[in-house]
């Protein structure tokens, strides 16, 4: 986790919107003695100047005093979650502060509980966590941003449950095994990846990124938050300020010594000063580790190596150094020609985008082009590495993200980047992964910074390892990137390299067969259920579907998407796709709520057209209201380029176990012969897996009054759970709820669509 992560958010963010209590006040519902009072006045006070390993301390003897206080427990779980080293035990607080919790307990604890089900991997509990939280968020104009936010949180953790499935072993560290600095995940019996944390002698209890390596990989250069005053273990005597400087180390017989400022580097002549109040960073090296570029003051710089020696550092021009904008990092291809430039200039896709710029006539570089809506999203992209002239990896919150930033990379085919691939779970984490740069001596080996469990600080430096026997063959030279890819996992191989990944020591469970139950005609047959492997979903699903202006016209660029998602929901049955149309705020409220309804169903239609299941495609729309660019700059003026970002189609996977439906008879609520047979699947399911539970959702046409039309589907519902229960399946294991006519209706669909109860079971 980083502590920008949730500070920031938390207190810029939710204090804004939601009435936060006094954390440093305990409420008092509860009659606290003078010593409770003392000692809670004690923890605070540490968690409030971020000291959260003191924090815990303190608040685990609170705790002995009075464990059965929400508000204890809560702050507690916030020092837990804000803690390098232990934020998975953050969940266990914020879970018994909702037990004691009463009829005033804080919306935020949602929001918490969410995050800690989501840094655990628990990505369908934070999902219901989120949506516990979202009701609670005023409506206003920095309302629906942040409804945005937690939509988006939401998205991730669907992500997530894909990227789960991706492997068919938990990837998750072994939490039982003290703390070392190695950690190892099979790929199948013989292959495996080596995490290796690069040590506290490079890695600090702050953020420590940005690597790069000089002389055969024997010195490296990174970018540390600690304090140069204090020492690389001890947080700063200034909580307020933020240092942001590069050190360096040496590779002495295999182990790297204590690092120093670059300043004592001597890399550059005394005439370049490096102010220890300067923040500065060596963004990146080129392959011949003769040009180098640096972040610092807020502008871009380069130096190139002559002789031993680097020249003083210039300036980038400033049609890349923009005077409006931010342009935090560049890196380089490999024959020079091209650099890639992280910018948050206004008419990008998200906050911040990466651009191109080509050399021209004279060997100054050309303007910045954007990279288009392949690669940039309307989250932000960042730290972008060029391996050779046509392989880019790069960080970005966007794309098939499981939280925070995670690592993609993408090719350069027929002068187009092909959509990005992420490099998948255990490589990224639902906190933030950044600056991924691959090793010039070693193939198999790369490095990054990555805000894992039982790590230092917040952003650690580790080295990935490959060690790949059988699969060495079907693999690029691409570290990891293919495991991950539609076309890999559609090549067959030999029985036992299949693709896991698990912790070294975690005992592999055997895989049998299941025995079903089919209920038929009142028989049990038992039958052998096929465990067939989870195709992959293609990672462009999960951008939004974009409209031409002022047209019913998906645009070009999301064409393919479309079909990709037709196709993928024909592969998946299990699967429910959820439409959200949305326009920009040109025209009335009346006419922008009826063109994003319009713009769903034009994707509705082109699915089913395609081939999709009509009934397992749901669509809302919600006219102007959900942005997710401001259509205007700040003088009130048109921003066209953030207009077209709001003319859009969100697409969500819901991804089940199981998804079926029962449909009834105009007026009728008796559960007929054809419907009981769905329902027979829905009970050898639950029989042959116990303790799942079973989700109905009951629905009707329009016709007719609402009240009674709420009243029908009521009765609909109850039908289903009635055969349920009467055939052995518990009533504690079934949600039931009724929606009338209020979901709409998509039009040209059979009759009977409105009449329906559907099944979930998750």
């Amino acid at each position: 986790m980083t502590s920008k992560f949730l500070k920031a958010f938390a207190y810029a963010v939710l204090a804004a919107f939601l009435f936060l209590p006094n954390l440093g006040e305990a409420k008092d519902k509860i009659k606290l003695s003078k010593s409770q009072k003392l000692q809670h006045k004690r923890a605070f006070n540490l968690l409030d100047l971020e000291l959260y390993d003191e924090a815990i301390i303190e608040y685990g003897k609170l705790l002995e005093m009075r464990g059965d206080y929400d508000q204890f427990l809560f702050e507690t779980g916030i020092a837990y979650l804000r803690s390098p080293k232990s934020f998975d035990q953050a969940q266990k607080y914020f879970e018994r502060a909702l037990k004691y919790s009463g009829s005033d307990t804080i919306a935020e604890l949602y929001y918490y509980l969410a995050k800690a089900y989501q840094v655990n991997h628990n990505f369908t509990e934070a999902k219901k966590a989120y949506s516990e939280f979202a009701p609670n968020i005023k409506q206003n104009k920095k309302g629906q941003e942040l409804t945005s936010v937690i939509q988006w949180d939401i998205k991730t953790c669907q992500h997530g449950e894909y990227h789960v499935k991706l492997n068919t072993k938990n990837p998750l560290e072994n939490k039982r095994k003290p703390l070392n600095n190695v950690k190892k995940y099979f790929i199948n019996a013989t292959d495996f990846i080596v995490l290796q944390n690069m040590g506290e002698k490079i890695n600090s209890v702050y953020d420590d990124e940005a690597a790069v390596f000089l002389k055969n990989e024997s010195e490296i250069f990174y970018t540390s938050k600690r304090n140069p005053f204090g020492t690389t273990t001890r947080l700063s005597s200034s909580v307020d300020y933020t240092y942001e400087h590069v050190y360096s180390s040496e590779k002495i017989s295999g182990d790297w010594k204590t690092p120093y400022l670059l300043s004592n580097a001597h890399l550059f002549s005394n005439e370049f000063e490096i102010e220890p109040e300067t923040h500065i960073s060596i963004v990146s090296i080129n392959k011949a580790e003769n040009l180098m570029f640096l972040y610092t003051s807020g502008k871009l710089y380069e130096s190139t190596l002559q002789g031993m020696s680097w020249t003083i550092p210039v300036e980038l021009p400033e049609h890349i150094n923009l005077k409006k904008s931010h342009e935090p990092s560049v890196c380089i291809s490999e024959n020079g020609n091209m650099i890639i430039v992280v910018s948050d200039k206004k008419g990008g896709y998200g906050g911040r985008d990466l651009y191109t710029s080509t050399r021209i006539d004279g060997g100054s570089w050309g303007p910045l082009e954007n990279m288009g809506a392949v690669v940039n999203t309307e989250q932000d992209e960042d730290t972008p590495y060029l391996r050779g002239n046509d392989l880019l990896y790069f960080s970005s919150k966007g794309h098939s993200s499981i939280g925070g930033y995670d690592i993609f990379f993408t090719e350069l085919k027929n002068e187009k980047w092909k959509n990005p691939v992420s490099l998948g779970i255990p490589i990224n984490t639902p906190g933030d992964e950044m600056s991924y740069i691959r090793s010039k001596l070693n193939n198999e080996v790369a490095y990054y910074s990555s805000s894992r469990l039982n790590g230092y600080g917040y952003l650690d430096i580790y080295q990935v390892t490959a060690h790949l026997e059988k699969r060495r063959d079907l693999l690029p030279a691409i570290l990891l990137a293919d495991l991950m890819t539609d076309e890999l996992a559609a090549i067959e191989i030999v029985k036992d390299t299949a693709i896991v990944a698990i912790v070294e020591d975690v005992i592999a469970e055997v895989v049998e067969e299941k025995l079903v139950e089919e209920i038929k005609e009142k028989e049990i047959v038992k039958i052998k259920e096929d465990k067939k492997p989870l195709p992959l979903a293609p990672e462009d699903l999960f951008r939004d579907i974009l409209f031409k202006f002022n047209k019913m016209e998906i645009a070009d660029e999301s064409k393919e998407q479309v079909r990709k998602i037709s196709e993928y929901m024909k592969a998946n049955p299990n699967y429910v796709v959820n439409l959200s149309g949305h326009a920009d705020y040109l025209g009335s409220d009346d006419v922008n709520e009826e063109v994003s309804k319009q713009r769903a169903l034009v994707v509705l239609n082109e699915l089913v057209k395609d081939g999709a299941d009509p009934y397992r495609v749901h669509y809302d729309y919600f006219g102007e209201t959900k942005p997710k660019a401001d259509g205007k700059n700040a003088d009130g003026s048109d921003n066209p380029e953030n207009r077209s970002k709001n003319r859009r189609v969100d697409f969500g996977l819901e991804q089940l176990n199981m998804f079926r439906f029962i449909t009834y008879n105009s007026g009728g609520s008796s559960v007929e012969e054809k419907a009981r047979k769905v329902l027979d699947e829905i009970i050898a399911y639950t029989k042959a897996n116990p303790g799942v539970k079973v989700d109905l959702r009951g629905f009707s046409d329009p016709s007719g009054p609402s009240v009674a039309n709420m009243i029908l589907s009521e009765k609909r519902t109850q039908a289903a759970v009635d055969y349920l229960v009467a055939n052995g399946v518990s009533k504690s294991l079934i949600i039931s709820k009724a929606y009338g006519e209020t979901i709409p209706t998509p039009p040209n669909m059979p009759a009977e669509y409105g009449r329906r109860v559907e099944i979930r079971i998750q």
